[in-house]
C-alpha cells in the first residue's frame, strides 16, 4: 500500500453570502477554493502529505461556521479505494470515513 497516496477533494458547500465573502478576502484559500455568492466549490488532487487541505479546511469551518452540502476527499494508488466525507456544522469540520471493499459474488446471489 502506498505511505502517501494521491487525494482527490472535491465538493460544494453551500454557505450565507456574509460567510462567503469572509472567504473571498483571502488570496491563501485560491489553492483550494472557487468562491461564489453563496456557495464555495472545493477542488484539489495531488499528494496532501502533511494535510494541509485539512488544515484549511478547518480554518475554513471555523469562518463560514455552517454549510450545507460536503467535500469527498478520494484516495487514489490503492488497491481498495477510500473515502473520507467533510461537512461543516457549528464552526467545525467534521470527518466520516468510508472504504470499499471488494470480494467475489457469492453463488446465492447469481
Amino acid at each position: 500500500m502506498n505511505e502517501d497516496p494521491i487525494r482527490t477533494y472535491d465538493g460544494i458547500l453551500q454557505v450565507h453570502p456574509a460567510k462567503a465573502a469572509r472567504l473571498g478576502d483571502s488570496a491563501q484559500w485560491l489553492h483550494l477554493l472557487d468562491i461564489y455568492t453563496d456557495f464555495i466549490e472545493v477542488r484539489y488532487e495531488g499528494r496532501d502529505t502533511n494535510r494541509h487541505v485539512l488544515t484549511d479546511l478547518k480554518r475554513i469551518a471555523e469562518l463560514i461556521e455552517d454549510a450545507t452540502g460536503e467535500v469527498i476527499c478520494t484516495y487514489r494508488n490503492e488497491e481498495d479505494p477510500r473515502f473520507e466525507f467533510y461537512t461543516i456544522e457549528g464552526g467545525k469540520l467534521y470527518v466520516q470515513k468510508g472504504h470499499v471493499q471488494r470480494e467475489p459474488l457469492k453463488s446465492e446471489c447469481a
